[in-house]
């Protein structure tokens, strides 16, 4: 595809486990053989075939041996895409036709053994965030939704989940993840939470062009906490779940709506929420994302006073209060919470009144 890659598989045919520790190289796999090279550690795993034997990406058996050809092991892979294999001379292995479908931008199962690993529908998925100008083909689309029919994504671990919609999510366009998902009828069934509308997929795909923080975005997303939703069912990174929170006490855009005389206190008070003072890099993609979600963005005079909020934020994070809680602790005058609590609002009105 002319992209680069630092990723490297080696698959080695007619050898045994045996053979690869007498030339010294290391065994490493717990359920499969693979070896680290001696000298580069790069990893090294032995032709194999596998036979489903219970539900779930880890109901699975492995045999290795010397008689497993190239072929077979390919056979295994989940995508005509990733069972292609260059030997030592450059020459291309391509039984199941991938560099065609690579040409054509084709996502396509390799075997009816696809539905049978639940991990695959997600990887489907994520290669759709990452590469969204490919296509599914038709035969594959059907057993997707056979997996998500026949309860095969129930057996999935949340952990597993997490990882491949994290990894989705920094792709170009996660809203082709969650639409593939929608598409197949899974997108329920792995987060629990009702598909994307329309407006909800676009808005993603400008949190995303935006560059906000991964974490952020999959807050705005996933974050909820109603019952059945991801969060009851993943144990989120402790990252997303503070923006989660942030987004839950703070309305996902500033109460711009109030009069300009409230703003002192009702933007102190949204930045004491956010602990923007102790935290002050949250404050750019805080901003940002109101900025993009607030549904009154779309006037010139209510940009303006996101601007406005925007400016005086930056000026309140910026503010020194050291001397205020100083003398606060010295005894003169209000404690120190509120000493400062009111510098900062006399500061903003200040700003304010200058225009």
């Amino acid at each position: 595809m002319g992209l680069p890659s630092t990723d490297r598989d080696y698959l080695v045919v007619g050898a045994s486990p045996e053979i690869m520790s007498a030339a010294g190289f290391r065994p490493v796999g717990a359920d499969f053989p693979v070896f680290l090279h001696p000298q580069t550690q790069a990893e090294y795993a032995l032709a194999r075939t596998e036979r489903k034997s219970a539900p779930g990406y880890k109901g699975f058996v492995f045999h290795a041996s010397p008689e497993v050809s190239l072929e077979q092991d390919l056979a295994r892979r989940d995508l005509t895409i990733n069972a292609m294999a260059v030997d030592a001379t450059g020459h291309l292995h391509d039984p199941f036709h991938g560099q065609a479908d690579l040409t054509e931008k084709v996502l396509r199962h390799v075997s009816p053994a696809f539905c049978e690993d639940p991990v695959r529908l997600l990887r489907l998925a994520r290669f759709h965030a990452r590469w969204p100008d490919f296509r599914v083909a038709p035969q594959t689309l059907t057993l997707c939704r056979q997996m998500v029919d026949q309860g095969e994504v129930d057996a999935l671990v949340a952990e597993r989940v997490w990882q491949e919609l994290w990894q989705g999510l920094q792709a170009p366009a996660p809203q082709a993840m969650v639409g593939f998902l929608a598409e197949v009828n899974g997108y329920t069934a792995v987060t629990g939470q009702p598909p994307l509308t329309p407006a909800e997929k676009d808005l993603l795909a400008r949190l995303r062009q935006a560059q906000l923080p991964t974490a952020l975005i999959a807050a705005w997303l996933w974050g909820k906490t109603t019952p059945g939703s991801l969060a009851s069912q993943l144990a989120l990174p402790r990252e997303v779940s503070q923006w989660a929170g942030l987004i839950a006490r703070n309305c996902p855009y500033p109460p711009l709506m109030l009069a300009m005389p409230e703003w002192p206190e009702a933007l102190v008070g949204w930045a004491e929420s956010a602990d923007l003072f102790r935290q002050p890099d949250r404050l750019g993609p805080l901003l940002l994302l109101g900025r993009l979600t607030d549904p009154a963005s779309g006037t010139e005079a209510w940009r303006a006073r996101q601007d406005r909020w925007a400016g005086l934020a930056q000026e309140l994070v910026g503010l020194s209060v050291g001397e205020i809680a100083q003398a606060a602790a010295s005894g003169a005058g209000a404690p120190i919470a509120e000493a400062v609590r009111a510098h900062r609002r006399a500061f903003l009105a200040k700003l304010i009144s200058l225009g």
